[in-house]
């Protein structure tokens, strides 16, 4: 199953996935970009196995769509070294897991990068993935710091840096990173599962607006939205309807934000504090007319994932230009954009103006942007092409050390 150095380019090869609660449930961006990469790589013949840094009471399953999941339980701590701590049993876990055969390829994605030095002699190739820069997503300082440590210290034993956009990638550079190591790998969606089902008929006269994430102010400014639905709905005919879900398990501040949402008359607002499985991703993203992503400033995984499956589902997203860095959103075809909160009204509006037939044309083009770029057999080829990249240049790099 082991491709050798030299071997021939298609030959399966054996990969582990090591990363932060790439378990159930699936909301947050970070998990469903690792839990992807192992479905292209085993959708691709290759052997895929996933280490999971698991949150207590998650570690029951023993794998995710037919690929091994092994668990190393996370135990709650408020030391500042937080994950480091598990550094030696997830190398213990990868040490098991290589003990069947050589393993040709490690990515770890939201695990602290020292685990690189502990795992270097067990994978020919590790990649470190990135999706997001920390400093322009506004993350605290010491997650800013961890970050700067991680590269710098860490780096010797990696040999590529897949970012998932071009914006981050960009950013990485410009904060040092070596760019001979930086490339783009962007996340894939699970196109075969993500799309567009029969749903409930909407009542005659509503149009159905629809927002899945976290929705902290920075990146769902309830009050400025609300308000201007209330404003869209004083010049039209239609009943306007927000539905908002949120994850809560992993993100409890969310409740509390929740419970701020604002008051409204004339717009039917429903907060849901929900963890979706993806099947009910799937209906409530079919549900819906139109999505709506306000962001004030870059907050998420980039590109945004939900903007990703909305699209994916025939779902016409509309999008401010914090949430649209990596220009997956093509206005007037694959969906509307704006520059920023304030122009949300005019681009819904323009929503409102589009004929029925003209919405379902920019569904259909949404998802087929997303399925070219982003599905799984995309991605597939992207990765292969990363690792054909970093087989030369890692072995000279491992020689060196």
């Amino acid at each position: 199953m082991n491709g050798e150095v030299g071997g021939p380019e298609n030959a399966p090869q054996s990969v582990l996935v090591v990363g932060r609660t790439l378990h159930e449930p699936f909301n947050e961006g970070t998990r469903v970009v690792g839990r992807n990469i192992a479905l292209s790589a085993a959708r691709s013949g290759h052997h895929a196995q996933i280490i999971s840094l698991s949150e207590a009471g998650y570690a029951d399953a023993t794998d995710v769509a037919g690929v091994p999941l092994h668990h190393v339980v996370r135990r709650p701590t408020r030391s500042p070294l937080g994950d480091y701590r598990a550094i030696p049993a997830l190398a213990a876990a990868v040490r098991g897991a290589a003990a069947a055969g050589p393993v040709n390829r490690i990515h770890l994605i939201g695990v602290p990068l020292m685990l690189a030095g502990a795992v270097r002699r067990h994978g020919r190739t590790i990649v470190n993935h990135v999706v997001l820069h920390a400093a322009e997503t506004g993350l605290p300082a010491t997650d800013r710091l961890r970050e700067m440590l991680g590269w710098r210290l860490a780096d010797r034993w990696i040999d590529g840096h897949a970012a998932t956009s071009e914006t981050v990638r960009a950013a990485l550079e410009r904060d040092g990173w070596n760019g001979a190591k930086l490339s783009v790998l962007e996340p894939a969606i699970d196109t075969d599962r993500f799309f567009r089902h029969s749903a409930e008929a909407n009542a005659p006269g509503t149009l159905r607006i629809l927002y899945v994430g976290n929705i902290a102010p920075e990146r769902f400014p309830a009050a400025d939205v609300v308000r201007m639905l209330e404003d869209v709905a004083t010049r039209s005919s239609l009943r306007l309807q927000l539905d908002v879900f949120a994850p809560i398990t992993f993100r409890p501040d969310n409740a509390q934000w929740a419970a701020q949402f604002p008051r409204s008359e004339t717009v039917q607002v429903s907060v849901h504090l929900e963890d979706l499985t993806e099947q009910r991703k799937v209906e409530v993203y079919s549900g819906a007319d139109v999505a709506l992503y306000p962001f004030t400033r870059p907050v998420a995984v980039e590109p945004p994932l939900t903007v990703l499956e909305t699209m994916a589902c025939g779902t016409v997203p509309i999008v401010t230009a914090p949430a649209n860095r990596s220009t997956i959103v093509e206005d007037g075809r694959t969906g509307l954009t704006c520059p920023d909160r304030e122009a949300l009204g005019t681009a819904l509006e323009r929503f409102v103006g589009l004929s029925a037939a003209e919405r379902a044309d920019m569904g259909r083009a949404a998802r087929d942007a997303v399925v070219r770029r982003f599905g799984f057999g995309s991605i597939a080829s992207n990765i292969e092409l990363l690792w054909r990249s970093l087989d030369p240049a890692g072995g000279r790099m491992r020689r060196r050390r």
